[in-house]
């Protein structure tokens, strides 16, 4: 149809649509000095106006005050959290400090490995507000955060120092940061690690400034479950920007396919297969696949298959439906892509022989917006 009829079919002026062409809201083909738009191109803009239309349902208000969890609840409120992570895995990290400060008391300071591979400080809470920014000030500029942890990156094991020697302290302290000493000090602390992937990426250092009260083991086992969430977060936001990535790379490779074959099935399987080789050919292990509108499996790396328990030859030709334990989730999850709403689709799966898996989808479309197949780009959750 033309530009004339899609506004009549959308009930507005002319102009309003040829905005929405040039803004690249309205997927349109240029022909002569006009414009030509599908009935996908207009099916995929009216359900993208509907989503932007639809309020979310309302929920308990995030901002009432509540007063200082117990561990069991600071626990369960960072794995809820830790099922939200996607691209950035800090606000686990920054939550999990205040938990451990508003829990244990007094102070918590995480630092995490920098682009140089030396430790920075990220997050520092304690209990009192009026005593956190002099913590934060001395964790940032004291040598003593990063000792501890590369002690413990040398043991990769827990530090628990019950009762900290006072002239310890001052020797870890430049002079001019002694005058702190004078209102509280340093008596008790633990260091856990944070391992992500397979090295150390960071400590989770927990310090008690009032004498008298020894961290106990009971604390160690505490501050431990705090460090294995944050992890979790920090892996699972880094598999997501690695997984999106990847995606991006995908979805820009087969779509150089589009223009010479009709759907991805009239695609040759080598073609395919090199475009999937281009992709992984840095990162093998890289679980990625090629799907048609039916959801059969075109083509896939090694890597994808065993993420479902499967081999390369059992994976292809089936659909990913029969690959999951639960595939009416799967399916009405990714048809947002196919009722136009949504280009990407994030969700996780439960593989029916494997662990969980996050999935990446995107779908692939013709110049017209039509749909031509689909992209995953998968990886195991982080347990």
């Amino acid at each position: 149809m033309n530009l004339k009829t899609a506004a009549r079919r959308l009930g507005v002026h002319y102009q309003t649509a040829y905005r929405w062409v040039r803004s690249g809201q309205l997927v349109a083909v240029k022909v002569g000095a006009g414009y030509e738009i599908s009935d996908a191109a207009l099916a995929r803009f009216q359900a993208q106006q509907v989503a932007l239309q639809r309020v979310p349902e309302a929920g308990a208000n995030p901002n009432v005050a509540t007063a200082a969890p117990t561990r069991e609840q600071a626990l369960s409120a960072l794995d809820e959290m830790l099922a939200g992570v996607s691209l950035d895995g800090s606000p686990v990290v920054e939550r999990a400090v205040r938990l451990s400060a508003d829990v244990l008391g007094d102070g918590a300071i995480v630092s995490l490995r920098d682009d140089d591979g030396d430790f920075e400080v990220a997050h520092v809470a304690h209990m009192n507000p009026l005593v956190e920014p002099t913590v934060a000030g001395i964790a940032r500029d004291a040598p003593f955060t990063r000792k501890f942890a590369h002690m413990v990156v040398a043991t990769g094991r827990t530090l628990h120092v019950p009762q900290v020697p006072q002239r310890d302290v001052r020797r870890c302290l430049r002079p001019e940061l002694h005058e702190h000493l004078i209102d509280g000090s340093l008596f008790s602390l633990i260091c856990v690690p944070i391992a992500s992937r397979e090295r150390v990426d960071g400590t989770f250092l927990v310090l008690r400034d009032r004498p008298g009260y020894p961290y106990t083991t009971e604390d160690v086992e505490f501050v431990e479950a705090l460090a294995r969430r944050v992890s979790i977060a920090l892996r699972r936001s880094d598999s997501y920007r690695a997984a999106w990535a990847a995606r991006g790379r995908t979805v820009e490779a087969v779509a150089a396919l589009v223009h010479d074959f009709p759907s991805v099935g009239d695609a040759p399987r080598r073609a395919v297969d090199a475009a999937l080789d281009d992709i992984v050919v840095d990162e093998p292990d890289t679980p990625v696949a090629v799907l048609d509108l039916e959801l059969r499996h075109i083509a896939c790396t090694k890597a994808y298959a065993e993420m479902f328990g499967c081999d390369l030859t059992d994976t292809i030709g089936r659909s990913l439906t029969e690959l999951v334990a639960d595939p009416v989730h799967v399916r009405s999850a990714l048809q947002k892509l196919f009722i136009a709403e949504l280009d990407f689709r994030t969700l996780e799966a439960r593989p029916a022989d494997a662990p969980g898996a996050v999935l990446h989808a995107a779908m692939v479309r013709r110049a017209d917006a039509s749909p031509w197949g689909v992209v995953i780009v998968g990886h195991a959750l982080p347990s």
